[in-house]
C-alpha cells in the first residue's frame, strides 16, 4: 500500500518530544513527509483495529510506519489502557519492530486544586436556576440556628458538586467528540485507496461510518448539556442551520469540515468553562453562538452516510 498516496494514514506527523513537564505533537500534512514504500498488512489491520475497538478514545496516538515496522507515539491517562495496548502489540513484535513512546498528560492547571467549580459556572444564573432550591433538601419543621447553618452548608456543597459535575461531563463529552473526529480523514483515505485492498478499504469505511454515528450522538449529548447553561439560538439562526443542502456531499470535504468543526467546538467549550482572563475572545464574538455551531456540525456529520 503506497503510504504517500494514502497520506501515510494515521496522522504521520512531526513530533516534539518535550521535557518531563509534558509533551506536544505538531500535526502536519502527511504528504509533505518522507515515508517507507509500503505498510505491511498486519500493521494496517492493527491500526484499523485500534479504531474499530475505540481504543482511540482512551489513547491519543500517532502512528509512524517504516520499513521494519512502526512507531506509536501516544498520550495515555489510564495504566489499564496502556497495558491493553502493550498486550495487543506483543504478537506483532515477533515479525516487526514496534516502538512505543508513551507520555502522561500534564494535569490541566485549570483543574488542579480543591475541585471548586469554575467561576464561569458559579456565576451562570441560567445554569444555577436548574439546581433545586434549599427547601428541596430540608426536612419538615423549622431548623434551629445550628440546623440552619448546616442546611446552607449542605446546599453550597451540593451546588458546587453539581456545577463541578456539569463541568466534568461537558469537557468529557467535548474531548470524546474530538477523539472520534480526529482520524476520520485517515480512515477516509484508506477507504478510497485501491492499494489498501478491498477488505481493508471496506473495513475502513465501516469504521468511519460508525465513528461518524457515534460522533453525532456525542455532539447531541454535548448540546443537551450546554442547553442548561446557554440561551437558545435565535429563530433565524435555527432556520439557517436547518436549511437542507442540495446535491450529494463529497466525503473528503465533509470529513475535513467535521475535523475542523469538532476541534473548534472543543476549543470553544473549554473557553466557555475556563475563560481566558474571564473574557470572551474576539474571534468568538464574530462566530455563531455555540449551540448554533453545534447544531450545524451535527448536520454536517449527518451527511456522512450520503457522501461519496
Amino acid at each position: 500500500m503506497n503510504i504517500a498516496g494514502t497520506a501515510a494514514i494515521l496522522r504521520v506527523v512531526a513530533l516534539l518530544v518535550c521535557t518531563p513537564a509534558g509533551t506536544a505533537a505538531v500535526r502536519q500534512d502527511p504528504s509533505t513527509q518522507q515515508h517507507a514504500a509500503s505498510i505491511a498488512q498486519p500493521l494496517l489491520d492493527f491500526w484499523l483495529g485500534f479504531h474499530e475497538s475505540e481504543t482511540c478514545l482512551e489513547i491519543d496516538a500517532v502512528f509512524a510506519f517504516h520499513e521494519k515496522g512502526m512507531e506509536i507515539w501516544c498520550v495515555v491517562e489510564s495504566s489499564g489502557a496502556l497495558d491493553k495496548l502493550r498486550q495487543r502489540v506483543a504478537p506483532l513484535r515477533r515479525h516487526f519492530r514496534v516502538d512505543l513512546y508513551v507520555t502522561r498528560p500534564q494535569k490541566d492547571p485549570q483543574e488542579k486544586g480543591d475541585r471548586q467549580p469554575p467561576p464561569s459556572l458559579w456565576n451562570n444564573r441560567q445554569l444555577r436556576s436548574h439546581v433545586p432550591e434549599t427547601s428541596d433538601w430540608t426536612s419538615a419543621g423549622m431548623p434551629d440556628a445550628a440546623g440552619e447553618t448546616r442546611v446552607h452548608a449542605d446546599r453550597d456543597f451540593l451546588l458546587k458538586s453539581r456545577l463541578q459535575t456539569f463541568a466534568d461531563q461537558t469537557l468529557g463529552l467535548s474531548r470524546r467528540a474530538r477523539q472520534y473526529a480526529l482520524d476520520l480523514g485517515e480512515l477516509y483515505r484508506v477507504a478510497v485507496d485501491p492499494a489498501a485492498g478491498k477488505a481493508a478499504s471496506a473495513r475502513a469505511r465501516r469504521i468511519l461510518l460508525a465513528h461518524a454515528a457515534a460522533l453525532r450522538r456525542t455532539l447531541r449529548r454535548l448540546e443537551d448539556n450546554l442547553e442548561y447553561a446557554l440561551p437558545p439560538p435565535s429563530k433565524a439562526a435555527r432556520r439557517q442551520s436547518g436549511k437542507p443542502e442540495r446535491g450529494t456531499p463529497v466525503l473528503a470535504e465533509t470529513v475535513q469540515a467535521i475535523a475542523r468543526g469538532t476541534e473548534e467546538i472543543h476549543r470553544r467549550v473549554y473557553r466557555f468553562i475556563y475563560p481566558s482572563d474571564h473574557t470572551v475572545e474576539l474571534g468568538d464574538l464574530k462566530e455563531p453562538d455555540l449551540l448554533q455551531s453545534l447544531a450545524e456540525l451535527q448536520h454536517t456529520v449527518s451527511r456522512v452516510p450520503k457522501a461519496r
